[in-house]
C-alpha cells in the first residue's frame, strides 16, 4: 500500500547555496544533511515525521519548496533522512508548484516501477527504430550497418583499454622514480 507525505524544504537558511555548493548540482536529498537547509516532513494523516530545527529566520533570503513523497516500501520514520538518501529506497518525490506559478509539477526522483517502465519504454523505442531502419535500408544494408556499429564499438573498447594501460604504466613509472 502506497503512503504519502509532504516535505517542506527551506534552503539558504544561513547563506547562499553557492557558498556550500559552488557548482550548484546538489540534489534535493543532499539538502537533508546540509547545514544550510532545513525541512519538515508531514505524513498524510497530519503526523509530523520530522520537524524544522530552526524557527524565526528572516524569510526574505530563504527559498522554500514543497515535495510530495510517495512511499512504495516500508519506511522507518525515525530514520527518514537515511531512507530518503538511500538509493535502494523505493519512493517517488515530486516537486509541487503553486497553480499561480504556472509551472508544472516535476518528478525529482523516480520510484523503482517508474525506472523499470522508463527502461522498457526506451527498449521498445529502440526496437521500433531498428525495425524502421531495417525496412528503410533493406536487409543487406542493415546487416552491413550492424557490422560497422559492432566494429566501432570494439574500436572504442580497445581505445579505452589502451588508455587504461597507458595510465597504469605511467603510475608504475612514477612509483619507480
Amino acid at each position: 500500500m502506497k503512503k504519502e507525505s509532504l516535505m517542506i524544504q527551506k534552503i539558504q537558511i544561513k547563506d547562499s547555496c553557492a557558498v556550500y555548493d559552488p557548482i550548484g548540482l546538489c540534489l534535493v536529498t543532499e539538502c537533508l544533511t546540509c547545514e544550510n537547509a532545513d525541512c519538515c516532513i508531514i505524513n498524510s494523516d497530519g503526523t509530523i515525521i520530522k520537524d524544522f530545527k530552526y524557527y524565526g529566520l528572516k524569510e526574505e533570503d530563504i527559498r522554500t519548496s514543497k515535495y510530495l513523497i510517495e512511499f512504495f516500501d516500508e519506511v522507518d520514520y525515525d530514520n527518514i533522512e537515511d531512507y530518503l538518501i538511500n538509493e535502494d529506497s523505493d519512493y517517488r518525490m515530486t516537486r509541487i508548484y503553486s497553480s499561480e506559478n504556472g509551472k508544472e509539477n516535476v518528478i525529482m526522483r523516480f520510484s523503482k516501477a517508474d525506472k523499470k517502465e522508463e527502461l522498457e519504454k526506451q527498449k521498445k523505442q529502440q526496437l521500433e527504430y531498428e525495425e524502421s531502419l531495417r525496412n528503410m535500408l533493406g536487409e543487406e544494408s542493415y546487416q552491413l550497418l550492424c557490422k560497422i556499429r559492432k566494429e566501432r564499438k570494439q574500436e572504442e573498447t580497445n581505445l579505452v583499454e589502451e588508455s587504461k594501460i597507458k595510465k597504469l604504466i605511467k603510475r608504475i613509472i612514477k612509483k619507480g622514480e
